[in-house]
């Protein structure tokens, strides 16, 4: 069986296979990983509108309920950009 050791970015992965498979299988890991931050991309989107949104209802009522979720929301939104963040870094280092 042929392995095929790839390096790059410092880092090394192992893919088992002739060249011709491991150019598929990389391609596809590849796929997979841009859908994986298109899918993270959408979800923060959607997050940051529902935040905004409960800024806004919390100014036209006067709510501090509705404050304190839209506050909350974006404290969950820090965390998950940053991790985001570190995923995508650590996927392109891969």
């Amino acid at each position: 069986m042929n392995t095929i050791v790839e390096i790059e970015r410092k880092t090394s992965r192992v893919w088992q296979g002739n060249y011709s498979k491991y150019m598929a299988e990389k391609d596809e890991w590849l796929r997979q990983q841009l859908k994986a931050y298109e899918n993270q991309q959408r979800k923060i989107r959607a997050m940051e509108e529902a935040a905004q949104r409960f800024r806004i209802w919390g100014e036209m009522r006067d709510s501090d309920k509705m404050y304190a979720r839209a506050k909350s929301m974006e404290n969950v939104l820090t965390v998950l950009i940053k991790w985001t963040s570190l995923s995508k870094t650590k996927a392109i280092s891969s």
